[in-house]
């Protein structure tokens, strides 16, 4: 295998639960676009929400993702620990952060964090 065909894990897995609240969402999901720290994927977990409505809302930001974000839907709401657990599991990064959509961040929220984090 060619090392450039190596698949790179981000360092930092953004969990966010939704359902169903697509004003919130938006904002949310621009909230983590705007991070400094950019060494980061956003997991979205649709828990029972209107699927149609949170893949819009990803697809009209797909540019300035450059492919950082994914999507899981559950089909009927499983609660909040199920979807945080979802997101986990779809995750291999070395650091998590859950930033719900109705949360908001700094824009250099994530840098600050992963510093201090790093710092022995």
């Amino acid at each position: 295998m060619d090392p450039s065909d190596a698949v790179t894990v981000p360092s930092v897995a953004i969990v966010m639960r939704t359902k169903d609240r697509p004003i919130l969402l938006s904002r949310a999901i621009d909230d983590v676009l705007s991070q400094s720290f950019r060494d980061w994927e956003l997991i979205i977990v649709n828990d029972g929400g209107d699927p149609a409505r949170v893949e819009e809302l990803v697809s009209v930001r797909e540019a300035s993702a450059a492919g950082r974000i994914r999507v899981i839907h559950h089909h009927e709401s499983l609660g909040m620990e199920a979807a945080s657990n979802a997101a986990i599991r779809a995750s291999a990064s070395e650091f998590l952060a859950v930033h719900d959509d109705d949360d908001t961040w700094d824009p250099d929220f994530l840098h600050l964090t992963v510093d201090y984090l790093n710092t022995p």
